[in-house]
């Protein structure tokens, strides 16, 4: 329902007070975002991919009642992105549960914020059914665009004080796979008992002598100024660019499971062997140095059970990448350091027609798969070696978004890569994940190698 007794303009002059963290503050778009949520009940966030809807849904969060509880449901590969983000941005630090196991009691702290994946949430009807939330996150909502599925019956049916679907791609195909959330955002705007009648106006409804057919589209300008006029907000980087920094970077943590917890302790503990041992003749020597130290648990050495790890932790960034490719994403671009871990993620992703760059590449071939890369639709995928197809090619603007699913121990050459989809006359930012493993030896480098790389933009930015 929307609320009447607030508008936009009502609470325009509080959006300038709306808390942050010291030493964190909003963009002004995302300002604006928050206004608009604050003055609905039910919200959609539509905007473009890395505009930072999380943030403005935390936000939001940071002006609601401390003692609300809070449900977030998301897909199982973003559940970690959440808890760093809320553990980065709230102002008031809330109990953090992610519910990983079909057995788990949800926290019963007045304060709670429960992330859930969709693919759990039947199992959790009864907890999820059984109160009322302050607010309830469906992020990623294309998820629900089928009100049939067992996921949806359960999510749409959630009852809140305030509810916010997040999707930088909400409407995936057909304008017939929205009506689902918008009915759950805003019943009154848009009602169930009216669902023909928007099938007739917005999906070119008729009837083919057996049933209505709602799959074709009609209307659309009216539908899309209704949508902005109702519950939703949408702005496309290209709209907000002069307000986004050149890169945007961020850690993303997968969950590992329990069988790796074994492998993730001998890399750590062959990390703190050679930290014991390390050469004293420079950052680079002690770099080639890293498969002189062996595990005391393990015969192998550093180097080795990094590829290891980066070979378990490969399935994950798959997973993430298609995540990014449901999301809206036109073309993508995968870092990685071992041969292994590329050929494994080419294979794994090779309905996106993957071009490849290693050190084992030739000259012409690597000017075919640019080529390719820029001038073929069919070819959203770009994976490369960080050493060798780091430094001298151009990646934009044919793509804005990168994964590092490995690091490079040196942050010049991690700034390289980046670089290679920020190049002269790139008129979009970029946005670089690294992807890393919960609790792993990765998890610490991307953090170190993120400072690294601010001290390294500072020094250098133009005056």
């Amino acid at each position: 329902m929307h609320t009447g007794g607030s508008s936009a303009l009502d609470i325009a002059g509080a959006t300038e007070s709306i808390p942050a963290p010291e030493g964190l503050s909003y963009l002004p778009y995302q300002l604006e975002a928050i206004r608009f949520m604050l003055a609905r009940e039910g919200v959609l966030v539509g905007d473009e991919m890395g505009l930072g809807k999380t943030v403005e849904v935390i936000g939001l969060i940071n002006t609601l009642p401390s003692d609300g509880r809070i449900l977030i449901v998301c897909p199982a590969t973003i559940r970690l992105v959440w808890k760093m983000e809320l553990e980065k941005w709230l102002l008031t630090k809330r109990p953090i549960q992610i519910i990983k196991r079909a057995d788990e009691v949800f926290s019963t702290d007045k304060s709670a914020i429960i992330i859930i994946n969709y693919d759990k949430a039947y199992q959790y009807r009864s907890q999820l059914l059984g109160e009322l939330w302050s607010l309830v996150i469906a992020d990623e909502c294309h998820y629900l665009r089928n009100a049939e599925t067992k996921r949806s019956s359960v999510v749409l049916a959630t009852k809140a004080r305030r509810r916010v679907a997040l999707s930088g791609t909400p409407l995936e195909s057909r304008p017939v796979e929205l009506r689902p959330v918008l009915t759950w955002l805003d019943s009154v705007a848009w009602p169930l008992n009216k669902w023909h009648e928007y099938g007739l106006r917005y999906c070119r409804g008729f009837w083919d002598g057996f049933k209505f057919d709602f799959s074709g589209a009609s209307d659309l300008d009216v539908l899309n100024q209704r949508l902005r006029d109702t519950v939703m907000i949408r702005r496309l980087k290209v709209q907000v660019l002069p307000q986004l920094p050149a890169k945007f970077r961020s850690i993303v943590e997968l969950s590992p499971s329990t069988d790796l917890q074994v492998l993730l302790q001998d890399e750590l503990d062959a990390f703190t062997r050679w930290q014991e041992h390390k050469s004293e003749d420079g950052y680079k020597a002690q770099v080639a140095d890293l498969k002189v130290y062996s595990s005391t648990k393990t015969p192998e050495n550093l180097a080795r059970l990094r590829q290891q790890v980066a070979l378990a932790k490969a399935p994950m960034v798959a997973a993430y990448a298609r995540e990014l490719f449901k999301g809206g994403v036109k073309k993508l671009v995968i870092f990685a350091h071992h041969h292994s871990v590329v050929s494994f993620l080419a294979k794994a992703l090779t309905e996106y027609c993957p071009g490849i760059i290693t050190g084992e590449t030739s000259l012409g071939l690597r000017e075919q798969v640019l080529t390719r890369f820029h001038e073929d639709p069919a070819c959203r995928l770009f994976i490369g070696n960080i050493q060798a197809a780091g430094t001298g090619i151009t990646l934009a603007p044919a793509a804005n978004h990168c994964l590092f699913a490995e690091f490079s121990w040196l942050p010049s050459q991690m700034s390289q890569a980046e670089d290679r989809l920020h190049r002269v006359g790139t008129r979009d930012n970029v946005l670089a994940q690294y992807m890393v493993l919960s609790g792993s030896l990765d998890a610490i480098m991307a953090k170190i190698l993120l400072k690294k790389q601010e001290v390294l933009d500072s020094v250098l930015a133009p005056v």
